[in-house]
């Protein structure tokens, strides 16, 4: 059985319009809000070990609805926006890997 290869991680990287414009800890709550190049806005946070984006001026609202996320290879994109906010492991906290 395949599994797609997904772990908790431990930052937050936001990227906006390609450059990276936020490194944050995923075990602190915190509240953020990002505005673009084009006049729309993300707001969000982390809370709980997750983040998410709670509201945005795009249309589609697909980055509200993906809902939270806590693992890494689960990208939340607001492309409207140009916002993209993943999170990635935290490479100075040990790591599992599969033999451990």
């Amino acid at each position: 059985i395949l599994r797609s290869r997904q772990e908790t991680g431990g930052l937050v990287q936001v990227t906006q319009s390609g450059e990276v414009v936020g490194t944050y800890p995923l075990d602190e709550p915190a509240t953020l809000r990002f505005e673009s190049d084009n006049g729309g806005w993300n707001e969000g946070g982390i809370q709980d070990g997750a983040v998410l984006v709670a509201q945005a001026s795009c249309p589609d609202q697909v980055c509200v609805r993906h809902g939270a996320t806590s693992q890494t290879g689960d990208p939340i994109v607001c492309l409207p926006n140009g916002l993209v906010v993943e999170v990635i492991a935290n490479e100075t906290a040990p790591q599992l890997d599969g033999v451990t």
